[in-house]
């Protein structure tokens, strides 16, 4: 549902693959970012999420940002670009676990999804997950096998095997389970140490709060999912 466009952070409005997130509004005076109240939750038992994704990052990790994301949305492409930088800011401190989240009106989405679980299976996710979203515009164009190799993944062509094989995946299945159970109503969708935080320009900010002890949020609903 739209919000009403008085004062828009920065004139920008971020366009999920889904829907349009609605705006936020920052108020300089105060230390949170200030949303439409129906957005904002806090998600009480979010550690639950933890196991049904990817993890990259320390489990010790201060903040960890849950994403639910599609491999071939292309927000989930742009919004990739402020995780690593968050990444690089706070290290060891914060850890990103990937839910799959693959949207049915992506005809690739589902095989990138099982690609990532296939190479999975030999222990190598990451650099093929960034490759993934780097070369988004490649997909359906690029073989499995070769982003599998670029990534350095041990046997690309067991990849391409198993994305091509009858085997399910349990993450696969159980993100897509899990999204509208967590309010996931596009991609990317954030679960950050419990915050429900839409992709918009004050994401980072959000992120910074929430590594310094503070709520991202004024008004807040909790709930378990």
């Amino acid at each position: 549902m739209p919000t009403k466009l008085g004062h828009i952070a920065d004139g920008v409005i971020v366009v999920t693959c889904l829907f349009v997130f609605g705006s936020t509004v920052y108020r300089a005076q105060r230390s949170t970012v200030v949303v439409d109240a129906a957005k904002a939750e806090f998600i009480e038992n979010w550690r639950d999420l933890v196991p049904h994704g990817i993890p990259y990052g320390s489990d010790s990790a201060q903040v960890t940002i849950i994403e639910f994301g599609d491999l071939e949305c292309s927000a989930c492409r742009r919004f990739s670009t402020r995780i690593k930088d968050l990444e690089k800011k706070y290290g060891k401190d914060l850890a990103l676990v990937f839910v799959h989240y693959p949207l049915s009106q992506h005809r690739f989405a589902i095989p990138a999804a099982r690609a990532l679980e296939c190479a999975a299976q030999q222990g190598e996710t990451r650099k093929l997950f960034d490759l993934i979203y780097e070369k988004q515009d490649s997909i359906g164009l690029k073989e499995w096998e070769s982003y599998a190799t670029e990534a350095g993944v041990p046997n690309p062509v067991a990849v391409t095997l198993c994305i091509k094989s009858s085997h399910t995946f349990r993450r696969i299945e159980t993100g897509l389970s899990l999204g509208p159970k967590v309010a996931v109503r596009g991609t990317p969708t954030f679960v950050v140490n419990g915050w429900r935080l839409a992709p918009n320009d004050k994401f980072s900010e959000s992120v910074d709060l929430i590594m310094n002890g503070k709520q991202p949020y004024d008004d807040f609903k909790r709930r378990a999912y």
